[in-house]
């Protein structure tokens, strides 16, 4: 198990998720094993993992949080499944849009951007470059 990892989490709009009500500024601990989607306090990884759980409108709520005792286990997507979420800060839609833009530039692979057997690159204008 990781220690900690920053993470995003979406809830209804009374900031509550599968029936459990939160509150910024408060941790919470799971008691018993960790099973993503069934047991533990569930967060994403990337801002907008948290749009394939609670999508934009309907009152629907997102917060920065931490977790601690993060399982392994991974999914398709960056959900992740802990022992401990501490409550943040809650975000607002512009917030939640600037996280993403800065969570894909930091998880970017710099070293492989258009390189490869599948490389693409593209400049136009006068003083346009590739390389």
């Amino acid at each position: 198990m990781q220690k900690t990892i920053v993470a995003y989490k979406g809830f209804d709009k009374d900031m509550s998720c599968k029936s459990f009500r939160y509150e910024v500024g408060k941790t919470y601990k799971h008691d018993g094993d960790l099973k993503m989607c069934y047991s533990g306090f569930h967060a994403c990884e990337a801002p907008f993992g948290v749009l394939s759980y609670y999508p934009m409108g309907a009152g629907n709520q997102y917060a920065l949080v931490e977790l601690f005792d993060v399982s392994d286990e991974k999914e398709g997507d960056t959900k992740r499944v802990a022992k401990l979420i501490t409550i943040k800060a809650s975000l607002s839609i512009p917030a939640l849009i600037k996280a993403q833009v800065e969570w894909t530039i930091k998880s970017a692979d710099k070293k492989n951007i258009a390189t490869g057997n599948s490389g693409h690159a593209a400049a136009t204008g006068n003083s346009g470059h590739a390389a």
